[in-house]
């Protein structure tokens, strides 16, 4: 084989490994999201466990579930932040941000946030404000696609 034939098959070596590392650095950093969205999935479970029967059956709030409502607005508010900065991924958020809005905007929750000064949960107004498909994350297809997202 000539010098010319050995260039061509290194140079196709060496794109196929370009490839393959951009490929493993998108997975590590699609898996490190999902590792983040995970422990948060788990955070709103333990605060739903912590809901009365009262209020999971008949929306009757007690004082205990007012503070569980708070928290919920500071979960969501946090969860807001993290897609505003690309830790949440595009499907992720997709479920999130409509489980959101229509928790939130229901009467318990919102009769909570009118409660609180305004200044709190900014985010947390602009969805119920913007509806269910609200998105702080303002960035192209391409640049999510390229950080994992």
């Amino acid at each position: 084989m000539s010098a010319e034939w050995w260039s061509v098959i290194l140079q196709a070596i060496t794109v196929f490994a370009v490839a393959f590392a951009a490929f493993q650095l998108m997975f590590h950093s699609r898996q490190m999201h999902r590792d983040l969205e995970m422990a948060y999935v788990e955070r709103y479970w333990s605060l739903m466990d912590e809901r009365s029967m009262e209020f999971v059956w008949s929306q009757q709030v007690s004082e205990r579930d007012r503070v569980v409502i708070f928290k919920y607005l500071q979960l969501c508010e946090d969860e807001l932040d993290l897609r505003q900065i690309a830790r949440v991924t595009d499907n992720t958020w997709g479920f999130w941000s409509q489980s959101m809005y229509s928790q939130v905007e229901a009467a318990p929750y919102q009769d909570v946030l009118r409660a609180l000064d305004s200044s709190l949960f900014p985010h947390v107004r602009r969805l119920v404000q913007a509806g269910p498909h609200y998105d702080p994350l303002q960035k192209s297809t391409w640049w999510r696609r390229m950080r994992g997202l």
